[in-house]
């Protein structure tokens, strides 16, 4: 019902009476038991006696809700749960393995509850609170609410806190020092909470707890072992190189956390009733962000932390590390890939210009391989990190290290001396890193940089991000407690932004760290270093969750090293693991195939590749083709997620939350808009049950026709990768012959070019979905539109006695049975910039911007 101007004025008047510009005294009765603030996408009803929120949606239904301070969790012996409370949490230091794994943990003192409201002011829309705990009625914290449509901004603070730096030298805080904030909410008994970033055992993190903490991977123990708190080693199942403090609920809300600190979460793991958080720093601001559309939430969460920027289309093409030197069957890798048409578009040489200049007196000869390269149509691809060696033998290196010192380039301790630490890049090194928080820093970094595109590369992985030890103080004045977590933005941001200066679109790099805000800098996020197996939890199966747990973080480009980079511990790297990995990677958004097989114990057998066997090379180039030829349709998907933030890889949960198989699907998930697919992660399956969402389907192999909304198995041999198209959808793809998305200048490759004016069509359609439609980056709209006419042979066409006649000719048709009674329509159309056509009941139309001639393949399912 809608509220008469007179109502507004008398709740406007109401609301103007009840505020105060200055704190009210609680205790002389002059606050409300509650008020509410509200907006039309949500309300928040806050109590002040004891203090809770309660977050509502637009239709009244409540979303979110704190706990009490009475409620009692088993074993929570520092009472931790409650409506808002701060501590002081000590630092434990574990012993130091890898620098990278995080070896920081930690014990909380008595939780102190602020749950009595003792000054407030508000108005329709926000709120000012004092809060003190009622115990021992001195510790205070402040709060501001601020409710903007569907966006509740809560922001506390413990105003005589400080953050952990006191403990940077050695010595911890004091045990009074207010360090760590945290919160309790109700969880729902049907709700189930997503998100927290890349993660590999789960993908639903109900009953778990995991913190935000960017670190190097973890060792799986192997195939067998379940994930665990050792497994992988040393850290167990949380560790992850990009965390992303951003959780989607079920309930219809999402909950980022606005910090770079430390965050930890318990969701359901020590009480199925009830979840919390805590961020390691005497400030708590988080947003809730209120749809009941998840994708909406993702949207929402993206806006705030800034959407993907649309790379060059051939970012999107197959990529494949190679060596510039590599001799296979007597010929050069890269041109073996041309001469045995295997679909590449980026080779990958691992040329690493930092941390130590292995380009330097190869200068001629990798210039003359990135020119010859380009001629072949592939895109030069090297390596970068933040890192500069400072125990390297070489001059040159020992120059940079010189320079970079002399002019305070690299990261310092809190005590004022350098930073140095150990990775792992092309062996153990010992580094000095680049403090990307210092312009002049960067500005150097800049010119390292540039002696890569000088050499006529066109990107680069761009390593490790994850390695900042707590006491280090950077050079704007952060330590290390607060910019670990956001050193691989700042990382990422250094090279993007001049990237963007020198190529404006035209280049990529991959990166693994990450935190929330990487979509937006990053072109590319790999998963970083997998394990060459079937692992589950770093293997195969976890890079399936990884990719979804990457789509739910707002991250939509995404990919991982097909057959694995480690093989520390598992069986050998075989046939079956390859082709697998390989037919997932043809359906990530990034695929690229991995040659490594870093730190084999010895006498292991060699890693299973392209070249291993004639069967692989063909599979392999079959999905590479497949990849390649998706690009119209994958780069549309790009282009939504940056406009709206929706991932191209898309967990079933995304499009239906209320589903319970949606929910605990773990390896399906959606393809852009109108493919699903099932990848098959398991060693010796043969076939392959999966959850079809609602609707109708055709399988994209068969054509065989599949009602959604429940469990379908279907057969999966070694070189078969379970996809359906849905029905009203449509996939634009690249004319077969397509060798690479990059430009090329060779006679005897096929680029894009050479086929702009052929675009290949894939349709299913039924009388219930009764149109199907799709508009493509460049503008091109294609439509199929179903009649209650019978289908036929479409007037004035030739019919076409085969495939290869089908596939050259300019207007003629072919009407084909598949199972299950579809009807194949495939019609060739004569090139043009708007053609349409009737086959019977169905229509064909596209308009392009310029001639092109559609071959269109229409699934027509059977009434039912």
């Amino acid at each position: 019902m809608r509220s008469s101007p007179l109502t507004l004025a008398l709740v406007a008047g109401a609301l103007a009476a009840c505020s105060s510009s200055t704190p009210t005294d609680a205790a002389a009765g002059a606050l409300p038991a509650s008020f509410t603030l509200r907006s039309d996408a949500a309300s928040v009803e806050v109590r002040t006696a004891p203090f809770s929120l309660r977050v509502l949606d637009a239709s009244g239904q409540v979303v979110l809700e704190t706990l009490g301070d009475d409620v009692v969790v088993a074993g929570d012996a520092t009472r931790a749960y409650g409506s808002l409370g701060v501590t002081h949490r000590t630092t434990i230091w574990r012993p130091l393995v890898v620098e990278g794994w995080d070896h920081a943990g930690g014990e909380d003192a008595p939780w102190h509850h602020a749950s009595r409201v003792v000054a407030a002011t508000y108005d329709a829309r926000s709120a000012s609170l004092d809060l003190v705990d009622p115990v021992d009625g001195t510790t205070r914290l402040h709060v501001d609410l601020t409710l903007d449509g569907a966006d509740l901004l809560f922001d506390a603070h413990a105003p005589d806190g400080v953050a952990n730096g006191p403990g940077l030298a050695g010595s911890d805080a004091e045990a009074t020092t207010l360090n760590e904030l945290g919160q309790g909410f109700v969880l729902a008994a049907d709700e189930h909470l997503f998100g927290l970033g890349e993660r590999y055992e789960d993908l639903d993190h109900t009953g778990r707890a995991y913190g935000c903490w960017a670190e190097e991977g973890g060792v799986g123990l192997g195939e067998s072992p379940a994930a665990g708190a050792t497994n992988p080693l040393p850290n167990g199942r949380g560790m992850t190189h990009l965390p992303v403090p951003f959780l989607l609920s079920t309930r219809g809300y999402g909950l980022w956390l606005d910090t770079t600190f430390r965050t930890t979460y318990a969701l359901g793991s020590d009480d199925p009733a009830a979840f919390r958080f805590a961020v390691e720093s005497p400030r708590l601001r988080y947003h809730v962000l209120v749809h009941a559309d998840p994708l909406a939430t993702i949207g929402h969460y993206t806006q705030l932390t800034g959407r993907a920027r649309l790379p060059a289309p051939w970012v999107f093409g197959p990529r494949r590390r190679v060596g510039a030197d590599e001799i296979v069957d007597g010929v050069p890798e890269w041109k073996l890939l041309r001469q045995r048409k295997v679909p590449t578009t980026m080779a990958d040489d691992t040329t690493h210009f930092l941390p130590y200049l292995s380009q330097t007196g190869r200068e001629a000869q990798l210039a003359a391989w990135t020119k010859a390269a380009h001629e072949q149509g592939f895109k030069a691809i090297g390596y970068f990190n933040a890192y500069v060696g400072v125990e390297d033998a070489k001059p040159e290196v020992q120059a940079l290290v010189d320079e970079g010192r002399a002019h305070g380039y690299f990261v310092r301790a809190d005590d004022g001396t350098e930073l140095d630490t150990t990775i792992v890049s092309g062996g153990a090194r010992k580094v000095a890193t680049i403090d990307v928080t210092n312009p002049d820093a960067v500005t150097w970094f800049h010119g390292i940089l540039q002696r890569a595109l000088d050499l006529g590369y066109d990107g680069w992985m761009l390593d490790f991000g994850e390695y900042l030890p707590q006491r280090a103080l950077l050079h704007d004045g952060r330590t290390g407690w607060e910019a670990h977590d956001a050193f691989p933005l700042d990382y990422q941001r250094a090279v993007t932004d001049w990237m963007r200066e020198q190529r404006g679109d035209d280049w990529m790099y991959f990166a693994r760290a990450g935190y929330a805000g990487t979509q937006a800098l990053a072109p590319v996020v790999w998963s970083g270093d997998p394990a060459a197996s079937f692992d589950d939890v770093k293997g195969l199966p976890a890079q399936v969750r990884a990719g979804l747990g990457a789509g739910i973080a707002g991250i939509p480009f995404w990919g991982s090293d097909i057959s694995g980079y480690t093989c520390i511990n598992q069986p050998p790297v075989d046939k079956e693991l390859y082709l697998r990995w390989a037919e997932f990677g043809a359906l990530s958004p990034d695929m690229h195939d991995e040659n490594a097989c870093a730190s084999a114990p010895a006498g292991s057998p060699p890693k299973w590749t392209l070249w291993s066997d004639a069967e692989t090379t063909r599979v392999y180039g079959d999905y590479a083709r497949l990849h390649t030829r998706l690009l119209p349709y994958l780069y549309a998907a790009a282009k939504h997620a940056v406009d709206t933030g929706a991932p191209i890889m898309r967990h079933p949960v995304l499009v239906h939350p209320d589903v319970a198989e949606a929910r605990a699907a773990e390896f399906d998930y959606f393809f852009g808009p109108a493919l699903y697919v099932a990848p098959v992660v398991r060693r010796g399956a043969r076939s392959r049950s999966a959850w079809l969402p609602p609707g109708r389907w055709v399988d994209w192999w068969t054509l065989e026709a599949a009602v959604g909304g429940r469990t379908v198995t279907r057969d999966a041999p070694l070189d078969v990768l379970p996809m359906w198209l849905a029905s009203g959808g449509v996939v634009a793809l690249l004319d077969p012959d397509v060798e690479t998305l990059a430009p090329e200048s060779s006679p005897d490759v096929v680029g894009m070019g050479d086929r702009a004016d052929v675009l290949d069509v894939r349709v299913a359609i039924d009388a219930a979905t009764g149109t199907a439609t799709a508009t493509l980056v460049d503008g091109t709209l294609l439509t199929a539109e179903l009649g209650a006419a019978p289908i036929g042979a479409p007037a004035g066409l030739a019919a076409a006695p085969d495939d290869a006649t089908l596939a050259s000719c300019a207007g003629c048709a072919r009407l084909d049975a598949a199972p299950g009674g579809v009807q194949r329509v495939r019609v060739t159309t004569a090139k043009g910039t708007d053609v349409a056509l009737d086959a019977g009941g169905l229509r064909l139309h596209h308009t392009a911007p310029s001639a092109v001639r559609v071959r269109w393949d229409v699934a027509v399912l059977p009434p039912g």
